[in-house]
């Protein structure tokens, strides 16, 4: 019997509470259906956390991608029938500073196109990337801060989602923060460094495509809400934070009129 069964299992998936956890997992017992991933109280959130959250419904399709245990890519390449990458439109490091330090200010998500990560990941819309990192990352003034942006894109170059990552890169194995620079997407990357990650759902819903919208479907405009969550990856042996991901994904996916 299945449920009966224990070894050794190279990879696995197991949610906890709010808490999704993939990577290795020796001697593992097999059981039963592990309890869903629920909600965090709406009060850790903003007022658009909370509304991405709960005020708008969305459909099981759009559950399991946003709720579910699997890696996304994983999910989109079923949905899709397609190898999924990422097309990096933006790529950047720098040391995580505080107030008093000196080019703390300068530090203003974005300075080019704008800020997305107050949409869903963050409580005040005057937090930096530093304050994200410090706070959300528990990083440490010095650690170098990784900002990815992405597009999620099939062989074929059709964009399915789009992804905001922040990391602690001295965190990340050496090997994964190199192939960074590729079209590899991070989950996969961890994986294949067989690192064991607790991915910890923070909120999800629907949120203002922003400037992904022309990305995310032709007939898209800024304030399209479009089905969106945001997660932390947490080291499994020291509990570390080592990302934060924000993802949203496009309405055609789900058979919806992208409008």
């Amino acid at each position: 019997m299945l449920s009966s069964y224990e070894g050794r299992i190279s990879k696995y998936s197991e949610a906890t509470a709010n808490k999704i956890i993939v990577g290795e997992w020796p001697a593992a017992r097999v059981g039963s259906t592990p309890a869903p991933v629920t909600e965090l109280s709406t009060a850790e959130f903003s007022t658009a956390d909370a509304t991405a959250a709960g005020a708008l419904e969305t459909s099981p399709l759009e559950q399991l991608v946003l709720r579910g245990d699997g890696l996304t890519t994983t999910s989109l390449e079923i949905l899709t029938g397609r190898r999924i990458t990422v097309r990096i439109r933006r790529q950047q490091r720098f040391p995580l500073t505080t107030p008093s330090q000196r080019g703390y200010a300068a530090d203003i998500r974005g300075v080019d196109s704008g800020p997305r990560f107050h949409e869903l990941a963050i409580r005040t819309h005057r937090d930096t990337y530093a304050d994200i990192g410090l706070r959300d990352l528990d990083g440490s003034p010095g650690d170098e801060l990784l900002v990815r942006e992405v597009l999620l894109t099939s062989d074929n170059g059709v964009v399915h989602g789009a992804a905001s990552l922040l990391a602690i890169t001295d965190r990340l194995p050496a090997d994964v923060v190199r192939a960074l620079d590729t079209e590899e997407p991070i989950g996969r990357l961890l994986m294949r460094a067989a690192l064991p990650v607790v991915r910890e759902l923070r909120s999800w819903g629907r949120l203002p495509a922003g400037d992904f919208a022309t990305h995310l479907g032709s007939a898209l405009s800024a304030q399209s809400r479009v089905p969106a969550r945001t997660y932390r990856m947490l080291d499994m042996r020291t509990g570390r934070p080592l990302t934060l991901i924000t993802e949203w994904f496009s309405p055609h996916l789900f058979g919806h009129d992208p409008s």
